[in-house]
């Protein structure tokens, strides 16, 4: 890993050609060296693991956030733990490029100007990832 998330972003640039980028939400199961015990009250939120909710420093951004996600770039084994807007940013991109192969591949039964404004709303989705917009699972 090199400092800024740098080595971790051309990781995960040739991760993605033959696909072997691979994102598992944290849970106790997940995490080494988790209990799985319930934090006491406090910063941190009930219902969540104490390990589960600390901060840790995301991979690609270098920024000290809560990594609710961990990914896994090709078969080297190793995990990186990444941020929401990380996580957003990502799967925002990896969407738009499977789309663009389903249609290079003829996977797509649609009309031209369907498939336009598809490509239109994840480019836009790429943009407000980009920005810091993203949908969180928490609602």
């Amino acid at each position: 890993m090199t400092e800024g998330g740098v080595g971790a972003v051309e990781a995960a640039c040739w991760a993605w050609k033959p696909r072997l980028i691979g994102l598992q939400p944290l849970s106790a199961a997940t995490v080494p060296g988790c209990s799985g015990q319930w934090g006491e009250a406090g910063p941190v939120v009930i219902g969540r693991c104490v390990c589960l909710s600390s901060c840790r420093k995301c991979a690609l951004s270098g920024m000290s956030r809560p990594c609710r996600h961990r990914i896994r770039l090709g078969d080297t084994g190793g995990y990186y733990y990444i941020s929401p807007s990380s996580r957003a940013r990502i799967t925002a991109v990896c969407n738009f490029f499977t789309y663009i192969r389903y249609i290079q591949q003829g996977l797509v039964r649609q009309e031209a100007e369907q498939m336009f404004w598809e490509v239109m709303r994840l480019r836009r989705e790429m943009g407000l990832a980009k920005l810091g917009f993203y949908v969180t699972d928490e609602g």
